[in-house]
Parts: C-alpha cells; sequence; structure tokens
C-alpha cells in the first residue's frame, strides 16, 4: 500500500467522505495488521459485498409455502381478527 503524502492524502480525503466514522476505524485497524490477516478481512467483507448483491433468493420449497400462503388467504382460508383475539384468551393472553 503506498505511504507517501499524496496517497495519505487521498486516503484521509476518501476515508472523512465516503465511509463511516466505525468503517473508517476499522480499516486503519485492518490497515495494522499483517497481510495475511488483511487477505482474511477483505474475504470476509467481500463475502457480505457478493451476498448483498446477489440477494435473497427463496428456495423452490418457500415459493411453493407463499404460493399455498396467498391462496389461502385468497379462498378466505385465514383467521380473522376475532379469531385470534379468542385463541389469544385462551392462552391468558
Amino acid at each position: 500500500m503506498p505511504t507517501g503524502p499524496a496517497a495519505r492524502r487521498c486516503r484521509l480525503w476518501y476515508t472523512d467522505h465516503c465511509m463511516t466514522k466505525l468503517l473508517t476505524q476499522v480499516v486503519r485497524k485492518i490497515e495494522e495488521l499483517p497481510e495475511e490477516r488483511q487477505e482474511d478481512a477483505a474475504a470476509v467483507l467481500m463475502t457480505i459485498l457478493e451476498n448483498d448483491a446477489v440477494g435473497h433468493q427463496l428456495s423452490d420449497e418457500q415459493l411453493q409455502e407463499v404460493e399455498l400462503a396467498k391462496r389461502e388467504v385468497r379462498d378466505g382460508k385465514i383467521a380473522t381478527q376475532a379469531m385470534m383475539r379468542a385463541l389469544w384468551r385462551n392462552f391468558g393472553a
């Protein structure tokens, strides 16, 4: 990692304008670690970013459950507010 005055100015500008204070503190601490540990930290952050980029996908089984729930709602196979209140009363709530 470059350490000259220009590199320090660039790093200061970037961290002061583009990252939260906590992330800036973490990055500065990571910079102090040995190279192997820096690579570990980078891999963890990349995993987080990759998971965000992919988004969350439901499995086929989960999609079937959602479709079943939607059908049950359309068919009126859901509990009313009154039914739920009565149920909770039975449990002492």
